[in-house]
Parts: structure tokens; C-alpha cells; sequence
């Protein structure tokens, strides 16, 4: 950065401050991106024609000085006043130096990758094309579009779940003859994955997006039903992990979804969003436990598609308790289970580093539609998945490879079979025959039928 008159100015009185003072004040000097950023997001008052920085104490400093357009102005040593200036404190100044660095990274990434698989567009493809091997270093190099994507990330969400319904009477006829090798069947599964990698992509930095819906808004309560209705547990918990992200706004509608859910799978789905909530923010935790106290009404109206509710509130209760009342055992559980689930493939399982198998079971494809094992591997995920940073549920390129498996259709397949019990297929309809295109349209338009509907 080139030095202009006040930066001098700047620069003569960094005598003022300690070694360690000094060298973080030329840091911030040398990163005009950083201030730039900073100067952009505390929204100065106007009239303020300048900012103090404080490294150190918010009131007794000390202090840099930086004029409104990026300029240093001079360094205020400890105990010096910076008069009627406001002041930023130190943890805004290095919270938001921490999302420039990780947007930094991302763009790095997005650098590396894009140009070794030609392009950005084939990058963003690998949503819908990697399943559960996304790895750590694409999803970090897809997230730096978030801030300019994050509407068509949510939009894709709702529709790739859409899509997910169409494509599976398709998959399962695949499975019901036996073709488990058939692409459809793959692309159904992969599109599943994609669901739960659209809802951390989605829900990363989107409260504004959110916060512009309608506090009764149907969408409110829809942010982790896409990715929890598909029955995977690695798929379910990305959901899970972006209304935890969103956090209290979000908190009204997941009440709300808990006491009116109509079926078991949808009172799962609010009771996760309730405790990724509850485990994420402290301070919302008693509003969280008495919400999980209420009863539900389909229940207690005793409606057919409600029956499993009570037995399934019982065990939420039990696991609630166990995730607030005691977290060191459902830690521990949570890395047996990872562990666990690594025995099918290796005898050294129990030697396995805990960071290790804490990731391996948050990326299960297990389902636990109709498993109480499934669905007790979900909850004891939940306390490090709702605090974890996005990329932390994704493993790195170097152990990916390592763990990597070929294509293996019976798990799809079960996740299938499983969810005809959740989404009965639907009584066939009859469809009336088209009329001729030169035949007025049924609508009663009074244009012929190709001019019409026929479009």
C-alpha cells in the first residue's frame, strides 16, 4: 500500500505502541482489502469522517485511527483518548478479519479447481454429481459464490427436492426389479446428497434472505425438510445444521412445526431444528426444552398418520436429556458410534482418532426411517454438528481418498425401501385424453386447443 500524507503521519507514531501493538497495526496498514471491508460493514454515522480501531481494550485502547476512505491516520497509545470518534472493538475487528480470510481461501480454492476440472460451471455441477464425496477443499471453493448465490442456492434446494419426488417412483422400480446397477438409481442417490449440500450452501450466510420471508411464511419451516425427509442420516444433518446457522429467527416456526407436525417424519424434522438450535445458542436452551414438553395435536387427536408420533417423542425426550444434561456421554457416544460404523471396513476401528470417526458417522448413509439405531446415530451427531463450521462436515481431498467406496446401490436401495412406508404411493389418476389441435380448448378460452393450453 502505497503511504499518502496522513499514512506518514501513521507511521511516526507507531512509537506509541508495544512490539506486538506495532505489528499487528502494520498488518491491518498492509491489508487495504481487510479495511475495506471493515470500513463497508460497521456503516459509519454520518458525518463521522473517521473510525478508531481498537487493539487491544475498547475504552482505555489502543487505538488506530483510519480516515472514512481507507486512510491511517496515527496511533493512539493505551490510556489516550480517541475523542468523539467511534470506536470498533477488537472482537468485530477480528471477527470480521476472520470472514475475509475465509473468503480469501475460498477464492483460492476456486482458483485451484476450477481451472484443473475446466471451469467454474463443472465445479458447481459436482453438487449434483459427487453424492457423498464432496470433498472438503470443492465445497470451500463452491461456498465463495454464497454471498452472490445464496437465493439460487435456497431455490435450488426447494426444487432439487421436488426433483427428488418425480425421480423416485423411477428408482424404485429400479430396485423392485432388481436393476441396482441402473444410472437412474445413482442419480437418484447422488441428487439426495445434493439436497444436503444445497442446504449448507443455502443456509451459510442467508439470515437477510430469510428475514425477507413473512414470519408465517410455509418456507420458514421448510429449511431443513428437504434434506430430512430424504431419511439419511449425513443428508438429514446438513439440514439440521443449516436452521441451526439461522438460529432464533427460526425458532417461532420450528415451535410451531412441532405442535401441528402430522406425521412422525415431520415431527422428527422440528424436533432437530429445535435442539440444533437449543446446541448451537445456549441462551435459547430453556425455550427450546419447553417446546419439546408440549404435545403434539395430531397425536392427541389420534389420527392415523400421527400413531408413531408418541413413541418417538418418548425417545426424543430421552435423548434431549441426554444431550443437555450429559454432553461428555453423548460425545462419547457419538465417536463409538463413528467407530462402530468403521468396524465393517477395518479390524483397527477401535484405534481410530476421534475426530476421525466424529466425522465418519456425521457422514452416514444409514437411514433411520424405520430404525431406532439410525435415528439415536442422528441425535448423538447433533451437539458437533450444530456447532461445526460448514466445511467441517466435509472430509479433506487427502482422506477422502482413502475411505472412498465404489458405488454401492443397496444403499440406496434400503433408503428406498424405507421411504414407501413414509411416502405411500399415490392412487393412480385418470387422465383425460388431449383434444385434437384444432379442437377448441376444454378451459372454455373459445381458441382452438393448439393455440391454447396446447403451447
Amino acid at each position: 500500500m502505497e503511504a499518502h500524507g496522513h499514512d506518514v503521519h501513521f507511521l511516526e507514531r507507531l512509537e506509541r505502541l508495544s512490539t506486538h501493538e506495532t505489528e499487528l497495526a502494520l498488518s491491518l496498514y498492509q491489508d487495504p482489502i481487510l479495511i475495506r471491508a471493515l470500513l463497508e460493514q460497521i456503516r459509519l454515522p454520518e458525518g463521522a469522517a473517521r473510525v478508531a480501531l481498537s487493539l487491544g481494550d475498547e475504552v482505555r485502547g489502543p487505538f488506530v485511527v483510519i480516515a472514512r476512505d481507507g486512510h491511517f491516520v496515527t496511533c493512539l497509545a493505551e490510556g489516550m483518548s480517541p475523542g468523539d470518534h467511534p470506536v470498533i472493538p477488537r472482537g468485530q475487528l477480528d471477527s470480521i478479519a476472520r470472514r475475509v480470510t475465509e473468503v480469501r481461501n475460498r477464492v483460492d480454492a476456486v482458483r485451484k479447481l476450477a481451472g484443473s476440472r475446466g471451469g467454474v460451471f463443472a465445479l458447481l455441477g459436482r453438487i449434483f454429481s459427487a453424492g457423498p464425496w464432496l470433498s472438503r477443499e470443492e465445497f470451500s471453493a463452491i461456498a465463495a459464490f454464497q454471498p452472490l448465490l445464496k437465493r439460487d442456492f435456497l431455490h435450488l434446494l426447494w426444487e432439487t427436492d421436488v426433483l427428488i419426488d418425480r425421480t423416485r417412483p423411477l428408482a424404485s422400480r429400479c430396485v423392485k426389479r432388481g436393476h441396482l446397477g441402473d444410472e437412474a438409481l445413482r442419480a437418484w442417490w447422488n441428487e439426495v446428497w445434493a439436497v444436503g449440500h444445497l442446504s449448507v450452501l443455502a443456509n451459510m450466510d442467508s439470515r437477510d434472505v430469510i428475514a425477507e420471508l413473512p414470519t408465517e411464511a410455509a418456507e420458514r419451516g421448510l429449511l431443513s425438510w428437504p434434506a430430512v425427509r430424504q431419511g439419511v442420516v449425513g443428508v438429514a444433518l446438513r439440514g439440521v445444521w443449516g436452521v441451526a446457522k439461522q438460529g432464533r429467527p427460526l425458532l417461532p416456526a420450528c415451535k410451531r412445526w412441532y405442535v401441528q407436525s402430522a406425521s412422525s417424519l415431520e415431527f422428527v424434522d422440528s424436533a432437530l431444528g429445535l435442539l440444533g438450535i437449543g446446541l448451537r445458542q445456549r441462551a435459547a436452551t430453556a425455550e427450546v426444552r419447553k417446546a419439546l414438553a408440549r404435545e403434539n395435536r395430531a397425536a392427541a387427536e389420534d389420527r392415523p398418520a400421527a400413531m408413531m408420533i408418541p413413541q418417538i417423542q418418548s425417545i426424543v425426550e430421552e435423548l434431549t436429556a441426554l444431550l443437555f444434561d450429559h454432553p461428555e456421554d453423548c460425545a462419547r457416544l457419538h465417536v463409538a458410534l463413528g467407530r462402530m460404523h468403521a468396524t465393517k471396513k477395518t479390524d483397527d476401528a477401535g484405534e481410530l482418532p476421534e475426530d476421525i470417526a466424529r466425522l465418519l458417522a456425521a457422514n452416514s448413509p444409514a437411514t433411520f426411517l424405520s430404525s431406532r439405531e439410525g435415528l439415536v446415530l442422528l441425535f448423538a451427531c447433533l451437539p458437533w454438528v450444530s456447532r461445526a463450521q460448514p466445511e467441517d462436515l466435509y472430509w479433506p481431498a487427502e482422506y477422502l481418498e482413502a475411505i472412498r467406496q465404489k458405488w454401492h446401490p443397496e444403499q440406496a436401495a434400503s433408503v428406498l425401501r424405507d421411504t414407501q412406508v413414509a411416502y405411500p404411493a399415490a392412487e393412480p389418476t385418470r387422465v383425460q385424453a388431449a383434444p385434437g389441435r384444432n379442437e377448441p380448448c376444454p378451459c372454455g378460452s373459445g381458441k382452438k386447443y393448439k393455440r391454447c393450453h396446447g403451447l
